[in-house]
């Protein structure tokens, strides 16, 4: 199988690099009976879609993988629990009331929330894993990362997610685009709370993301 593992930095996929001896490139390595190759697009939603809609090589797979690290609003988690991401959605793309309250696009009726790849306003993914070996959780994704008290509140409120990343949803949205499988998978490196990097794990969170693929990667895919 041709996979292609998207990374927003290099940082998150640096571990798995090493072990196997290869690097981010325009080119697949022969790892594990597959063929990978690392992508690293940049942070955030732009990045993601500019990259992956631009590259070519990317529509040669026949699985893309987001990897990464999040922030997560289930504090019955530890940090470093690598988890799927079954569902993603733009959690901040929209208008805010005057009141402070956000409407995004489907509710402001600029797109129907069902139109495809949408449904109900989300992406799902498309890859369905061997084993359910990873907690499913669900995701918003952000150009913006919550760290004000209130408006966590509000967009718990809103759309009840697990996890929160700078690139899950623009990820699908590519690969739905291209028309291959994608599948997402992220580690927890904070909870979303007032912001305070002090309680941050990243390390912890790359750590354990890298394990899971070194280790159990090809056990599920």
């Amino acid at each position: 199988m041709k996979i292609v593992l998207i990374a927003a930095t290099e940082k998150e996929i640096s571990p798995f690099c090493s072990h196997f001896n290869i690097k981010p490139e325009f080119q697949f390595f022969p790892v594990e009976n597959h063929e990978i190759m690392l992508k690293v697009t940049g942070p955030g939603i732009p990045n993601t879609l500019l990259s992956m809609l631009s590259d070519q090589s990317v529509v040669t797979a026949d699985l893309l993988v987001n990897i990464g690290i999040c922030g997560s609003f289930d504090y019955n988690l530890p940090l470093g629990t690598v988890v799927e991401i079954s569902k993603d959605r733009f959690g901040d793309l929209g208008t805010e009331t005057a009141e402070g309250e956000f409407i995004d696009i489907f509710e402001m009726q600029l797109q129907d929330k069902n139109t495809p790849p949408f449904n109900d306003g989300w992406l799902k993914s498309t890859h369905v894993i061997k084993e359910t070996i990873l907690p499913k959780k669900v995701g918003i994704t952000v150009q913006k990362v919550h760290g004000y008290s209130p408006s966590i509140t509000k967009i718990k409120e809103k759309y009840h997610p697990d996890t929160e990343s700078m690139e899950g949803a623009a990820f699908v949205l590519a690969a739905h685009k291209h028309g291959i499988p994608s599948l997402q998978i992220r580690s927890l490196s904070n909870y979303v709370e007032p912001r305070n990097r002090d309680n941050w794990q990243i390390d912890l969170a790359i750590c354990s993301l890298n394990d899971f693929l070194i280790r159990d990667l090809w056990t599920i895919i």
